[in-house]
């Protein structure tokens, strides 16, 4: 008795540990996942508006905490060709609206955006084209991801 006991627990943790693997190695196949309960949806890169703005899926997005230069600033162009480059035109890309900015900004959605595997929002930040948007850190679902933190959040 005590043996088929502790068979069936061996028997269960071997199964726990199987469908564990497979979770993982789908997340890590599949890239980052969405957080929170706002609008989450995958689709291609219309095109870039500028630094912080892109359209994917007809849907214009402003990448949350982030803050690039106008266009009409030699900086702002660059940052808008930095876009450009790291998540281009009819590439696939990963939309994460902002639990904390759900009203938008303009008619646009704000949220992070992952081009590739990578936070479009962080590269910007990174590339020193952007800076960090400080004043949405209390309300931002992002704020206590590591690159907004890294950036003063």
């Amino acid at each position: 008795m005590k043996r088929e006991k502790i068979a069936k627990s061996a028997a269960l943790l071997a199964l726990l540990a199987l469908a564990s693997l497979a979770y993982y190695e789908n997340a890590v196949k599949t890239g980052p996942a969405c957080k929170g309960f706002a609008l989450c949806f995958e689709g291609a890169v219309d095109r870039i508006i500028d630094g912080d703005t892109v359209v994917i899926e007809n849907k214009t997005v402003r990448l949350a905490l982030v803050n690039a230069p106008e266009k009409s600033e030699e900086t702002g162009k660059r940052a808008e060709s930095f876009t450009a480059e790291a998540c281009p035109a009819g590439s696939h890309a990963l939309v994460d609206e902002d639990d904390g900015q759900k009203s938008g900004s303009y008619g646009r959605l704000v949220a992070v955006v992952y081009c590739n595997g990578k936070s479009l929002n962080e590269l910007l930040l990174d590339s020193g084209f952007g800076e960090i948007y400080a004043s949405y850190c209390k309300t931002s679902e992002f704020r206590n991801e590591q690159w907004a933190k890294r950036y003063g959040c």
